[in-house]
């Protein structure tokens, strides 16, 4: 009940107000418990990011196995695959030399990447990976308190 009360009082913000009705007419929520849980024939897109989803530890302790970051679970389905603003988390390149081979595989099949940190974008070329990679706007947009800084 809280949950509906504060969505509410977030639309009566005008700053907020144009972005709550945008999600509410077209983002539709849709709970698995497992990546076998979702239909194969459901989506027209899978979208997959964005701090950290790309780095081999967290991925491995908190979700299971590391190609299912890159979309495995979608392999043999009719949908684009769009990677918006994943992260390595990290410096330096974690993953086992199989981990690269197999990621490489399924990042190959995406329709879109974009990556969140320009060292993201050193390691995904470093691959030899397709170079639509880049750094994408998450880092250097304004966060919405420092526009209203910004304002006269």
């Amino acid at each position: 009940m809280t949950y509906g009360y504060i969505k509410k009082e977030v639309a009566k913000n005008t700053y907020c107000a144009n972005t709550y009705h945008f999600v509410n007419a077209n983002i539709h929520e849709y709970f698995i418990n497992s990546l076998k849980d979702i239909p194969k024939n459901r989506f027209d897109a899978i979208v997959v990011g964005s701090d950290q989803i790309w780095r081999s530890y967290f991925f491995h302790l908190y979700f299971g196995e590391m190609p299912d970051a890159f979309l495995r679970f979608t392999e043999g389905w009719n949908i684009k695959r769009i990677a918006y603003a994943p992260s390595f988390g990290v410096e330096k390149w974690e993953y086992s030399e199989a981990e690269t081979l197999e990621c490489k595989k399924y990042i190959r099949k995406m329709d879109a990447v974009s990556c969140r940190e320009a060292k993201g974008v050193e390691m995904y070329l470093a691959m030899s990976l397709p170079s639509q990679a880049m750094k994408d706007m998450v880092e250097t947009l304004p966060l919405p308190w420092e526009f209203r800084r910004m304002e006269p």
